[in-house]
């Protein structure tokens, strides 16, 4: 892929979601700590993991950790670092994640003025990189990235079925050693069904897997997308970020169909 010049719409739109992430975080980061699911989920899992502790611990609220056991393996390698060094890596993630699902870099720094962006990003989340790894698989893209992300939310399964297999099982023959965590998740997941953890959507789950069945009959990569976030097993209002995903999807395509339908409707011998 060749870099183009941006059109003066596209830098108005990257300058215009740059100001407004920027104002989101001005007005509203006084309100919430830093990087604050990095110390409440991700370094007291990472550790616990690494160290032998507990890592699925039972909550009476919504701060247990609900990721299945290769993400504790991932975090466990980099939780020996300070928290403020693991906080700006999932920044880094989080702006790479950006660019993924944009397709460029102006695109990216439009889709940072959606209005949960900041928030994503100032608690240190990782639902960008679920996102990124959707994008990734249904456009054809590597399916690892939609691996690790399935151990961590289930439903982006749904982005590509058929690829996606292999790299969940090698992630899961790697906990192999850890075997019995994989119990211990079993048990919090039991034992949080149908119980109101944390702050989720009133939409249940089985009228959002009907949707997601609807979507995935119409067999387009929005649709796929789309499917995958409808489909997961909790949604916060966090979560809701994630419907920058298949609008991307259908936007990227849509730009790319264009150029290729104008192409073939030129006369024979006419300059491309």
């Amino acid at each position: 892929m060749t870099w183009r010049r941006p059109s003066p719409l596209e830098l108005g739109g990257a300058v215009a979601g740059l100001l407004l992430f920027g104002i989101v975080w001005y007005y509203a980061s006084p309100s919430w700590v830093i990087g604050s699911h990095v110390i409440v989920f991700w370094d007291r899992a990472g550790d616990a993991f690494r160290e032998g502790g507990e890592v699925y611990w039972h909550a009476t609220d919504w701060e247990s950790f609900y990721y299945a056991p290769p993400i504790a393996l991932i975090l466990a390698a980099v939780t020996w670092l300070p928290v403020q060094v693991e906080y700006a890596l999932i920044v880094a993630l989080d702006v790479v994640a950006l660019r993924l699902i944009g397709g460029t870099w102006w695109a990216a720094a439009l889709l940072a003025g959606f209005p949960l962006v900041p928030f994503e990003i100032g608690g240190g989340q990782f639902n960008l990189f679920v996102g990124a790894a959707i994008v990734l698989a249904v456009m054809n893209g590597p399916a690892w990235p939609l691996g690790i992300a399935a151990w961590m939310k289930l439903s982006p399964v749904l982005a590509d079925p058929r690829r996606v297999i292999v790299p969940m099982a090698i992630m899961a023959v790697l906990t192999a050693p850890w075997w019995h965590r994989w119990i211990e998740w079993a048990q919090l997941l039991f034992a949080a069904y149908g119980q109101p953890v944390g702050p989720q959507l009133p939409i249940p789950l089985l009228v959002r897997l009907v949707v997601a069945g609807g979507l995935l009959t119409l067999r387009r990569p929005w649709a796929r997308a789309g499917a995958a976030i409808a489909a997961l097993p909790a949604v916060y209002w966090e979560s809701l970020v994630l419907l920058i995903v298949p609008v991307a999807v259908w936007w990227r395509q849509r730009a790319t169909a264009e150029p290729l339908a104008a192409q073939s409707a030129a006369p024979l011998g006419s300059p491309s």
